[in-house]
């Protein structure tokens, strides 16, 4: 069956019962630490494109059996909650929480915890089908008051906004003073600068020169803690294989991925 039409035929099955179906189908000995669900074998993520492989790009080089079948986290997920589970919702607290570009694993994690504390937000909403309500934003013009939101989730997501100045001001603008985002991007550790100026050029160039076609930046570890920093953030690296190097272990977080806590300098 193309791929087109088994989307299509998928859009009709309510997705409880898509979710349903995957835990039976990857019911196995093995346990997703982010969704809870029992499954078999887990799925490889990433891309091969050669530049990705060349500038050592973490969190987009082809990481395989990394994911869960059923709620598809994979390392990076896996790092979010490892750090969220311990320090950022530890001991009940209930921050006030906008997660962009909702990730299945975690955003069910976290809609359960926090309940109406929650809410996801995507600038094309109709994408998703696990979260009942995602709401549309834009990064670049967000729909909060100043210094509203205790924590903000974006990963994945910088390395495609067209204006990025903007896109941190406003989370700049509408963290709560001791908030905290958590921002993950690709990182290529072969890289000494950011590449930027990707709104120009075509699919092909972008996937030759960032690594995916829809991505117009590639961050340097050094360049985007500098852009962070320059747009009024500090940024703390946390370090699951330094904290409790035996769990993260357990855990499969990817050795080379630090997780940046991101804060309004006030």
């Amino acid at each position: 069956m193309p791929n087109t039409l088994k989307q299509a035929v998928g859009r009709l099955i309510p997705y409880p019962i898509i979710h349903f179906g995957r835990q039976v189908i990857h019911f196995g000995p093995s346990r997703c630490v982010v969704c809870n669900s029992r499954h078999g074998k887990r799925i490889d993520t990433g891309y091969n494109y050669p530049i990705l492989r060349e500038l050592q790009v973490v969190g987009g080089q082809v990481r395989h059996a990394d994911a869960c079948p059923i709620c598809h986290s994979g390392a990076r997920e896996r790092l979010v909650w490892f750090y969220l589970s311990r320090h950022g919702l530890a001991g009940g607290k209930r921050p006030l929480t906008a997660h962009f570009a909702p990730e299945k694993g975690l955003s069910a994690r976290l809609s359960g915890h926090l309940g109406d504390r929650y809410a996801a937000y995507d600038l094309e909403p109709s994408r998703y089908r696990h979260l009942s309500d995602v709401r549309q934003a834009n990064l670049e013009k967000l729909p909060f008051g100043d210094g509203e939101i205790d924590l903000l989730l974006c990963n994945h997501v910088l390395e495609h906004v067209w204006d990025l100045s903007s896109a941190l001001a406003e989370v700049h603008r509408v963290l709560a003073p001791c908030g905290l985002a958590l921002m993950q991007v690709p990182i290529a550790l072969g890289l000494r600068e950011t590449r930027d100026g990707g709104q120009s050029m075509s699919a092909n160039e972008r996937i030759r020169q960032f690594g995916q076609d829809d991505h117009v930046r590639l961050f340097s570890r050094d360049g985007y803690v500098t852009t962070l920093e320059n747009s009024g953030f500090t940024v703390t690296p946390f370090r699951a294989r330094e904290e409790q190097p035996e769990l993260a272990e357990i855990w499969e977080t990817d050795p080379l991925e630090e997780l940046l806590l991101i804060r309004r300098r006030d």
